[in-house]
């Protein structure tokens, strides 16, 4: 199954840890290694990351770790990284045309929710979201910046970083 990894950002908040976010250290391994390795663990064979800022860069590391660890992987570039997340998703509208996995390469996560996530159908031109329901006194999220959902009954009824009402991020 296909994966989709969005790099594109600049990552103000990580400047003191990396100049390049997805190539900052955690516990000994970039964090886009750490993303890409637990996608692999949980079956996903073929990655496609969407660089930006610093793309050149990003891509020459990913180039150098696909060889090492013989991983497919695809670079594709967004050259408005700037915007939203969704114009980094829609650089990838022309090249994967099959059910995937989008993944953050900043995010962190058992491959686990990959197992279980790779194995629900869908219809087509719907879409699920893996949410963290723990809202309350999450030190690991940044509220500022954390895209929050509002779910009722199992769907998404809203989503956005500025929510008011939300019980998911």
């Amino acid at each position: 199954m296909k994966c989709l990894i969005i790099a594109s950002g600049r990552g103000t908040r990580f400047v003191s840890k990396a100049e390049l976010k997805p190539l900052a250290f955690l516990m000994g391994i970039p964090l886009i290694a750490r993303v890409i390795l637990l996608a692999r663990k949980a079956g996903l064979d073929d990655f496609y990351v969407v660089t930006g800022y610093n793309g050149k860069r990003l891509k020459k590391y990913l180039e150098t770790f696909s060889k090492k660890r013989n991983i497919k992987i695809t670079c594709l570039h967004n050259d408005e990284w700037k915007k939203e997340n969704v114009i980094s998703v829609l650089k990838a509208a022309d090249t994967i045309n099959d059910n995937f996995i989008l993944l953050m390469s900043d995010h962190i996560f058992n491959e686990e929710i990959i197992r279980e996530l790779k194995n629900e159908e869908i219809d087509n031109g719907e879409v699920i979201l893996a949410v963290d329901k723990n809202v309350k006194g999450n030190y690991f999220v940044d509220e500022k910046d954390v895209t929050k959902v509002f779910i009722k009954n199992n769907e998404i009824l809203d989503i956005g970083k500025d929510l008011k009402e939300y019980n998911a991020y």
